[in-house]
């Protein structure tokens, strides 16, 4: 059985059939990890946490959330 993230292998160990899931090495290879590719979805997360940052000021103790 192939996976999108690596396949099954069966072995044997100590007389006994087993199957091992092996993933692909990391990084892969396809597609290619370009830095370009990720810039809006980086600027998009760094708007979120200035978000969140900006909002737990407005929580007046942790206690309050518990």
């Amino acid at each position: 059985m192939d996976r999108s993230a690596g396949s099954y292998v069966t072995t044997t160990t100590l007389s006994e059939l087993v199957r091992a899931f092996v993933p692909h090495p990391l990084p892969p290879t396809e597609p290619a990890l370009e830095p370009e590719s990720f810039i809006d979805l980086n600027r998009h997360a760094e708007l979120a946490l200035a978000r969140l940052s900006g909002v737990s000021g407005l929580v007046p103790s942790v206690d309050w959330l518990l």
